[in-house]
């Protein structure tokens, strides 16, 4: 299965998604002026 993480910056915040072969998820939604770690992104396996 091929996934593929992308970042979408709507307004003021960032949206990071994953694109699998026959789904969508999204992974965060945060404020532009906040720090993202790695540690806030939740991903399944």
């Amino acid at each position: 299965m091929r996934k593929v993480v992308r970042e979408l910056l709507l307004y003021s915040y960032r949206i990071l998604y994953e694109i699998t072969d026959k789904e969508i998820f999204v992974l965060t939604v945060v404020h532009q002026r906040k720090s993202l770690k790695d540690e806030n992104i939740s991903r399944e396996s």
